[in-house]
């Protein structure tokens, strides 16, 4: 990764570090791949499992949401992929929208939905608040982080498996020049 840098300077309690609209940029030969994380999300998902639901944004978001829908509209992107949900889907829109997209067949080939791109699934615990979840299974519900190869939420995807999920993605994205 050739640079990292926040457009909103929005940073995570628990780490400190910019999460909430990240953009690393990834020089490939003459491509440029951006990756933003969606935006906060509704606040009455706080402390809740949500993974691949689909969730609103947090209104406040929204509002300040100019500040990176600029920047992203000014590298003016050839295509633009997103979940599907609409916590990525409402950024992908706007984006298309500053550039001036507005026919649904040019929309349809520059806004594309893939949901090897969602968040990791969490099966059962999802829509259930963490604490619900812990209580599932105590005794190892840590290994979500520690055995990330071997352990599965009920009914959900190891960690491993969202990796190979969103790299699977990557290695399929078109061979163009231009950014993504």
């Amino acid at each position: 990764f050739a640079r990292m840098q926040c457009l909103s300077g929005a940073t995570c309690r628990a780490s400190g570090r910019c999460v909430t609209d990240t953009v690393i940029k990834a020089q490939l030969m003459k491509r440029v791949l951006i990756v933003v994380r969606h935006g906060a999300v509704d606040p009455r998902w706080k402390g809740i499992c949500y993974g691949q639901q689909d969730v609103a944004l947090c209104e406040q978001w929204i509002q300040q949401a100019a500040g990176i829908v600029e920047p992203l509209a000014a590298l003016k992107p050839v295509t633009i992929f997103h979940s599907g949900l609409v916590r990525t889907r409402w950024l992908a829109e706007q984006v298309a929208e500053r550039l001036s997209i507005r026919d649904d067949r040019e929309r349809a080939q520059t806004m594309v939905s893939d949901s090897r791109l969602r968040e990791r699934h969490f099966g059962q615990w999802e829509c259930k608040s963490w604490d619900d979840a812990y209580q599932s299974d105590p005794e190892h519900f840590h290994d979500l982080i520690a055995k990330p190869d071997t352990y599965r939420p009920p009914g959900g995807e190891t960690t491993s498996e969202m990796q190979r999920r969103v790299v699977e993605w990557y290695e399929s994205l078109p061979k163009i020049e231009g950014v993504l």
